[in-house]
């Protein structure tokens, strides 16, 4: 199933159902087919997922102090380490920032427009 968010102020926003709800509980929005973000209860849903977002960066942090242009490895070494990271990349989840992002967006475009946004309608 796919969550298709609608607005008169933005382009529509198309997440799949797991994504989806994870924001729409995020910010105190019932879980069902049909439903409506008015614009009252906009700026709270993204001040909610700023944080979050904000939060997550922060545990996510790299510190790159750990990096020496001596630690880099040389040719084949390089060509290796690559192959694992992208076999990595392939096989994590996909992040609450990389979700949140776009509907961020959608919402901040929806709020200074004063529009709702809504779904399965």
């Amino acid at each position: 199933m796919i969550y298709k968010f609608k607005s008169k102020a933005s382009a529509d926003l198309i997440m799949l159902k797991e994504g989806a709800e994870v924001l729409l509980n995020l910010i105190g929005q019932e879980v069902r087919s049909k439903g409506i973000i008015e614009v009252a209860q906009m700026q709270f849903a993204i001040e909610t997922l700023e944080a979050i977002v904000h939060e997550h960066r922060q545990s996510n942090v790299i510190d790159e102090s750990s990096y020496h242009p001596s630690s880099v490895p040389k040719n084949e070494a390089r060509k290796e380490n690559a192959q694992k990271d992208q076999v990595q990349m392939d096989l994590d989840p996909v992040s609450i920032q990389q979700r949140a992002v776009p509907f961020l967006k959608m919402m901040k475009i929806c709020l200074k427009k004063n529009q709702p946004i809504v779904w399965g309608v």
